[in-house]
């Protein structure tokens, strides 16, 4: 009870809120993070970490080591690329994380960048889930309306709606996506 009390509540989702300042980021150490794991995964039936993109924090090391199913966000930018290559050489070696354990979400996709396909197996070596496409002008949108993508392209529902279910084939659970119901003419022309 007292870890849900410091949680933020929404309907039935539960967020635990992350530090206020970057500096207090200094006194999470991995162990108190994977504590805090543990603790959630015998409270909740699905708990998501988002362990930010700060590799030498207690927060990305605790949940490296405590979570089973893990994920990485990345895009085709190169900097990117240079940012993985020294997480895998300074942690996920050291920490022996096999990195086809890792599932690759590649972020912003955009199929007119070349050699792009590759990404997944030969530079990450890691297996590739999805691939959400760049959709422009939408994350501005995005955020000025408080919301999120979907909705906004019908390629990105398909990928986030095919990184739903593997996420929850991974817990035990089937998902099929809510089907848009089909408006008829007249219901559209006469909407208020």
């Amino acid at each position: 009870e007292e870890l849900k009390s410091a949680m933020v509540r929404k309907g039935n989702l539960f967020i635990l809120p992350s530090v206020r300042t970057l500096a207090d980021l200094r006194y999470y150490k991995p162990k108190h993070v994977e504590y805090l794991i543990n603790l959630a995964t015998g409270i909740f039936d699905i708990v998501i970490v988002d362990a930010g993109y700060y590799p030498n924090s207690g927060l990305y090391i605790g949940a490296l080591n405590a979570t089973k199913h893990r994920y990485m966000v990345a895009t085709q930018q190169e900097s990117c690329r240079s940012c993985f290559e020294i997480t895998r050489s300074q942690i996920l070696k050291v920490l022996e994380i096999d990195l086809d354990t890792i599932m690759l979400i590649i972020n912003r996709y955009d199929d007119q960048i070349p050699n792009t396909y590759r990404l997944a197996g030969e530079v990450y070596k890691m297996v590739q889930a999805v691939s959400l496409p760049n959709v422009p002008g939408a994350f501005w949108q995005a955020e000025e309306q408080r919301k999120t993508l979907r909705g906004m392209d019908e390629a990105y529902d398909m990928q986030l709606n095919g990184l739903i279910r593997i996420i929850a084939g991974q817990l035990g659970f089937e998902y099929q996506p809510k089907l848009k119901k089909k408006q008829n003419v007249f219901s559209a022309l006469f909407k208020k």
